[in-house]
C-alpha cells in the first residue's frame, strides 16, 4: 500500500528513497477489522479521540501538505476541522480543502485508498501532481 502511494507521489524516485520526504500517520489509532463496521471504519468515538493527536502532529512536523487516504477519514477529519473553525473560507472542493492552524495554511487532498482494487497509480500521479502545484 505504501509503495503504491509513493509511486503515485514521487514516480521518479525509488520508494526506499521516497521515505526521506514523506511521513505517514494513521488518523485513527486503533486497528479496525471489516467485521467492526462498514468497510472496516472505526466508530465515531475513535474519530473524535483522534482529532487532538492529529493537531499535535501538525504542531510537531508542520507538513507542507496532507494527503488523506479514503473518503471516510477525509469526511470525518473535515467535519472536526470545520467544527473547530480551521477550514479556510472558499477552499473546499469534493477532494480538497485548506486549513488554517496556528498561523500556517495546510492544503489537504483526498485520494482513493491505495489498498482499494480500483487504485490506479497513473491516475493518482497526475491528480497529486496537480494538487502539489496548486500551492
Amino acid at each position: 500500500t505504501h509503495t503504491k502511494f509513493l509511486k503515485s507521489l514521487l514516480p521518479d524516485i525509488h520508494h526506499l528513497e521516497a521515505y526521506k520526504y514523506v511521513a505517514f500517520y494513521n488518523f485513527v489509532q486503533i486497528a479496525v477489522s471489516a467485521k467492526e463496521g462498514l468497510l472496516g471504519q472505526a466508530d465515531e468515538k475513535y474519530y473524535e479521540l483522534s482529532f487532538d493527536p492529529f493537531l499535535k502532529v501538525l504542531d510537531m512536523y508542520h507538513p507542507d501538505c496532507i494527503i488523506i487516504w479514503g473518503k471516510p477519514v477525509f469526511h470525518k477529519l473535515q467535519y472536526y476541522l470545520e467544527k473547530s473553525g480551521y477550514i479556510a473560507d472558499g477552499t473546499r472542493t469534493d477532494e480538497s480543502f485548506t486549513i488554517q492552524y496556528d498561523g500556517k495554511n495546510y492544503p489537504l487532498m483526498r485520494i482513493m485508498h491505495p489498498s482499494c482494487g480500483g487504485y490506479k497509480i497513473s491516475l493518482w500521479t497526475d491528480k497529486i501532481k496537480d494538487f502539489l502545484q496548486s500551492f
